[in-house]
């Protein structure tokens, strides 16, 4: 397959796939077993951002209008669907080369020109999953295995790792997820739009790592900023400079003098049909590791996923 372009009707997503190769293995069809290779290269997604709390409102929202519509016209919930049609396995799924662009609302979204309304991109991502599997019969096992790379506007490398079963009647999955001492600078016309200050210096980490089994989850993410500064704005008012005060107190006053690094390991668990993020003991773990002291930058080895 080539140039296959899709676009969403608001206008609001644009998807480019150059070119999309497929390799059948032709044997296992004569038993009515469906088994690929499949490699997508150079895809790139283009968005029209949203603030964050808005834009993971509208996803869940139209993910459970999609489920909903999918398991009406089915009659099958998504899991009973997937492992009822025609045992399948896609040894290997690979994106080589793709990208991601978040744009603001004025931007049109074919127009190639990046210009000065592009907030955020991810760069050079690799996708590498393996044993996408719906039955037993063509696998050994039902779990699949991910790992992800990018460029996190164009500079600093995200990892992702994770296990995902997709038949399972509940969500079952883990995964683990680093991104290291990103320039704070980098995301500074996000910072701008979505806050309305910009950082002069500074870097930013997180480790992620969560577990979902038995209709539940569980996870930590832990976010560390270090030596970060506010950088003032020209003639930005009185609104202006209360935000940039707000910020230098927030990081000054959870910034351990020892280490010029704001830190803390934020806990969640909750049950899917009715998700928790447990705030109050996050707002604890937060006060107690900003106060006391500074997490090391590094995977939890208590927490078992």
């Amino acid at each position: 397959l080539t140039d296959l372009e899709l676009e969403r009707k608001n206008h609001d997503l644009l998807i480019k796939i150059p070119r999309t190769t497929v390799n059948i293995q032709w044997m296992p069809l004569l038993s009515r077993h469906f088994i690929a290779n499949v490699t997508i290269d150079h895809p790139s997604v283009r968005v029209k951002g949203q603030k964050p709390s808005d834009a993971a409102e509208k996803a869940k929202r139209e993910a459970k209008e999609a489920k909903e519509k999918a398991e009406a016209k089915a009659g099958k919930s998504l899991p009973h669907l997937l492992a009822s049609i025609l045992p399948f396995r896609i040894e290997s799924f690979d994106v080589d080369d793709g990208s991601v662009f978040f744009h603001t609302e004025g931007k049109d979204l074919k127009d190639d020109k990046q210009g000065a309304d592009l907030e955020a991109k991810l760069t050079d991502i690799v996708i590498k999953v393996s044993n996408l599997t719906n039955s037993k019969k063509v696998s050994d096992t039902l779990n699949a295995t991910a790992k992800a790379s990018a460029r996190v506007m164009g500079q600093t490398p995200l990892y992702l790792a994770m296990q995902i079963n997709p038949v399972a009647k509940q969500p079952h999955f883990s995964y683990a997820f680093t991104l290291e001492e990103l320039p704070i600078k980098a995301l500074n016309p996000m910072l701008d739009w979505q806050w309305g200050v910009r950082a002069a210096t500074g870097t930013f980490t997180v480790y992620s790592e969560a577990l979902a089994i038995n209709g539940g989850f569980r996870g930590y993410i832990k976010p560390l900023i270090k030596g970060m500064e506010v950088a003032e704005k020209k003639n930005g008012g009185l609104v202006q400079t209360v935000k940039e005060t707000a910020v230098s107190v927030v990081n000054k006053v959870l910034q351990n003098d020892k280490t010029d690094r704001v830190a803390t390991q934020i806990p969640f668990e909750g049950k899917f049909e009715n998700p928790e993020a447990g705030i109050w003991e996050a707002l604890t773990e937060l006060l107690s590791n900003a106060f006391s002291k500074a997490l090391r930058p590094s995977f939890d080895p208590k927490f078992k996923g």
